[in-house]
């Protein structure tokens, strides 16, 4: 079974002002699914994708991987005279033969791409979907794609979403990073919060373990949730709590015997959780 440890990951580029790009990254997975990776520009994204990948050398720190990995970057190299079925038996004869688990035409049929058409007439979705395909010749336990989605038309971007949805078969990881936040959600298994070159906060999708429940604002309802040590902000006229599942009732209960009214109940989206990650 594939798996990645890395643990107290750090990453400096020597140059004339050293830069941190990673700074004590620890992270386990441990099991195949769809793990994404969001943060802003410049958070280390593609430097964590490129260690896990071989292509670059960690500074210090443990990074374990069991299993082949294939990693398709942000603007894939690829031979514009070339069509997409040269560019898979190109690949098939480059692998050992024992490693082969399907042939071009069936790689071809399943990415959806012309046969004889050349790259050079490629659009970027279609490179990307190329791409994505010459990493199915051959058996390959670890998908690493560096912002799959950049740059494309939603219609796009939602073809390749459903491609990777039929490649998370139990058989492989695949990890990507992105800043599309409603594909990302919709498409992971985990997400992975990385901020300044730290981990910030990892979470599965399935699984949400905490609950927003906004309230009327005043003074007197501030005072009441600083007795439960309740984790609130305030936004213009309302208040926002954030609890834990599990302690959730017990908050609604302790709100209702209060008189306090509850506006809204619900599960924080991506774009919620992302905000307030990165405003820490």
């Amino acid at each position: 079974m594939p798996n990645i440890h890395i643990q107290d990951l750090t990453k400096t580029y020597k140059s004339i002002h050293k830069s941190q790009a990673l700074v004590g990254c620890s992270l386990l997975i441990d099991k195949p699914g769809i793990y994404s990776i969001v943060g802003p520009n410049g958070a280390g994204k593609t430097t964590l994708l490129k260690i896990i990948a071989g292509i670059l050398r960690k500074t210090s720190g443990i990074v374990s991987v069991q299993g082949s990995t294939f990693y398709v970057p942000e603007n894939p190299a690829s031979y514009d005279n070339l069509s997409a079925s040269e560019h898979f038996d190109l690949v098939e004869r480059c692998v050992d033969s024992s490693e082969i688990i399907r042939t071009p035409k069936e790689v071809l049929d399943l990415v959806g791409l012309p046969h004889k058409k050349k790259i050079f007439d490629y659009s970027k979705g279609m490179k990307r979907r190329l791409n994505i395909g010459m990493s199915l010749i051959a058996k390959r336990e670890i998908m690493l794609l560096d912002e799959p989605f950049e740059g494309l038309d939603p219609s796009i971007s939602e073809e390749i979403s459903t491609d990777l949805k039929k490649l998370d078969d139990g058989s492989r990881i695949i990890i990507l990073s992105s800043h599309d936040l409603a594909r990302v959600e919709d498409l992971s298994d985990v997400i992975i919060f990385l901020k300044a070159g730290s981990i910030m906060l990892n979470i599965e999708t399935k699984s949400a373990d905490s609950i927003v429940i906004k309230v009327p604002g005043g003074t007197e309802v501030t005072n009441f949730l600083e007795k439960l040590h309740a984790n609130y902000d305030i936004s213009e006229d309302e208040i926002i709590i954030n609890v834990e599942k599990e302690k959730s009732q017990d908050i609604i209960k302790k709100l209702v015997m209060q008189g306090i009214s509850i506006n809204e109940m619900k599960t924080p989206s991506l774009l919620e959780t992302y905000r307030k990650v990165m405003e820490k």
